[in-house]
This record gives C-alpha cells, structure tokens and sequence, in this order.
C-alpha cells in the first residue's frame, strides 16, 4: 500500500522516522512512502538480496523534487541539487527543503563533514550563512588581468581536508558584440588559504566536468580521468575516455567510474585496477562507493540501482531495486545504511533507500 506524506517524510530520509505534519511548516513536495497496515515505515518489495542474504536494498522514502546532485553531511542530513538551487533536508525540521542561496546553475555540489555546502561558485555554511566565495571567485577568474565575466565555472570541489579548493574554468564563447580574446580555452586552478590561487595546473584544453577530492588525491574528468596527487606529482591516468560518473569511497582509498555497460574501481592514489565488470543496461548513470570502498553502487540507464561487492579482484551483485530512469546521482551516508538517489528528468525525484544486512 502506498501512502502519501507532506512534512515528515524527510526525517525518514535523515534517520528518525516521524509521519505526522509539523505544525506550521510550509507545505512540502509530493513525497511518497511504503508502509504496512499499522503504519510503520517499510522498504518496497522490489528488493533483491544477493543468494547468501546477506545484504538487502528498499525504498524507504521518496520525495518528488527532480535533482542532478546528491551528497550527505557528517550528521547523515541530505543535500540536493538542481541546475537552479541547492536544498538541505533537516530531520529536525521536516517539510519542505530549505533552499541555499547559490550561483546558478548549480554545475558541482560538494558537502564538508561539518555541513559546509559548496553549490557551484557558493559556500553555505550549516547555519545558512553565506561566505564571501563568489568576490574570492571573481578575483581568481579575473587574475592576470583576464576579465572575469570571460569565465565560466564547469566544476569545483574541496580537496578531502579542506586546505585546497580544486577549479575548472571555461572561457565563454564568442558573442555578437565580437571574438573572445587569444587565450586558453579552460584554466585549471587551486585556491590556498583565503582563495588565493596556489597554483595553475596543465589539465589540458577540454574543461573538467567533474572533480572528487581526498586528503592525498584528486580525480578530475576531462578528455580522460585523471587522478592527481595531492604531493603535487605527475597525474595518473585513469582512462583515456571520460567516464559518464565517477565516486570515491570514504576513506580514499578507492576510486570508481562506471561508462557504457561497464564499471571499474581502482585503488588510490597509486591508480592500480581493483576490479572492472559489466553492468547490465546501456550506460552507468551514477555511481557511488561505500566509506571503506568495499561496496560499490551504480544506477542504469534500465531503470535500476545495484549494489556490487569488491572480493578478490572481482565485483559481484548482492543485491538491486528499481529506480527512476536517468539517475544521476548516488551518495552512501556516512555510516553507509542509507543510499539516496536522484533523478532530475520527469518523473523523476529524490529517493532514500534502506542498505541492510541480515
């Protein structure tokens, strides 16, 4: 049976259920929830354990607000991501998401473990304060006497221990008023203490669409994926294609992509193969890994999330439910018993599905 909720449904999605509407809480988005006769919160019956039951994956909770972006803080609370906002959903304060004030569009979200948000070219503190990024980030654009209007951000990330924040920069194309100046098409940047640039990196011509960062790496998707060390080494490479969706695990030590049909994780920073293996579908969507990385889940363009175990060199499916198509983000929470899913395309939404093992 399925049930509709407004406020409340999104303290399951942060860890205490609760189903009754806060008093004089704004209205919140359609959700939907999976409950038995009684009431109780459940998992769909969609979910597939693998043949020892050992692990299985259920919704639990499912909110229709399309997003591209997903991340979990340090305390488990649910950050997403669209091309217009970013949305925090509190488990203390159910109902409709608090929006944060953001550039738009929203091309890369990242989420510090003390709730620091960084959506696009903004950092929102947990509090909701706004920091003074964007001046920084105009100053950096606009160094070397390079306007900063010319400058585009494609991706940006925090590198694991906050002391670096990683940029990718496209020049605008040419407009009627007349051509871009002689110049390189993206600039490759890290920003020190205060966002002052650190450095300039040679990242190549092909602007960077995505950036992971640890404390002793950082893995950048251009022409190809690349992982860099934070000792300020040589870049290793990856793949020579860029992969449609990249993921590290918790700790740092593993790094996986999926493309088409296909999903490998390597371990880092040193870029050794762990394992590769087919995915059912045409394409990998998303993809996620656990803190200790030994968990690897991804999305396809079937309609489906998969959970896969490392063991051995090899990946196997443990257990899998059905998704909206075209997700195209996946986050494991901190203690790795929860896997959020969003899919930004109609009829798409945001879904919290329940990892458990017997």
């Amino acid at each position: 049976m399925r049930i509709l909720l407004a406020a409340g449904v999104w303290a399951c999605l942060t860890g205490a259920c609760r189903r009754e509407p806060v008093p004089g809480t704004p209205s919140a988005p359609t959700a939907t929830a999976t409950a038995d006769a009684r009431g109780t919160t459940m998992g769909d019956s969609n979910d597939k354990p693998n043949a020892a039951g050992e692990i299985s994956l259920s919704v639990t909770a499912r909110a229709d607000v399309p997003a591209a972006l997903v991340a979990f803080d340090g305390a488990g609370e649910l950050v997403t991501a669209d091309e217009r906002r970013a949305m925090r959903w509190r488990a203390q304060a159910p109902g409709a998401p608090i929006d944060l004030a953001a550039w738009a569009p929203v091309k890369s979200l990242a989420v510090a473990a003390d709730g620091t948000v960084l959506a696009g070219a903004a950092r929102i503190a947990a509090d909701g304060s706004i920091g003074g990024d964007a001046a920084a980030f105009r100053a950096a654009f606009g160094a070397a006497g390079k306007a900063s209007a010319l400058w585009t951000l494609t991706a940006a990330a925090w590198r694991g221990d906050g002391a670096e924040l990683w940029l990718s920069t496209r020049r605008q194309p040419p407009t009627s008023k007349g051509p871009a100046p002689a110049g390189p098409r993206a600039r490759f940047l890290v920003l020190g203490s205060g966002l002052a640039i650190a450095r300039e990196l040679d990242g190549g011509g092909v602007p960077w669409s995505r950036i992971i960062a640890a404390p002793t790496w950082t893995a950048t998707v251009g022409a190809g994926l690349q992982l860099w060390p934070a000792s300020g080494g040589a870049a290793v490479e990856l793949a020579k294609a860029p992969p449609g969706a990249i993921a590290a695990s918790g700790d740092g030590r593993v790094v996986a992509a999926g493309t088409l049909g296909r999903a490998t994780a390597w371990s880092a920073p040193d870029g050794r193969e762990l394992a590769s293996w087919d995915v059912p579908g045409q394409a990998v969507t998303a993809i996620a890994a656990s803190r200790d990385g030994a968990l690897i889940a991804t999305a396809d363009d079937a309609g489906a999330i998969r959970l896969w175990r490392l063991d051995g060199g090899a990946a196997r499916e443990v257990a899998s439910a059905e998704a909206d198509p075209m997700v195209t983000g996946l986050a494991f929470s901190p203690d790795d018993r929860r896997l959020a899913a969003v899919s930004p395309m109609p009829p798409g939404g945001t879904t919290l599905l329940a990892i458990r093992t017997r």
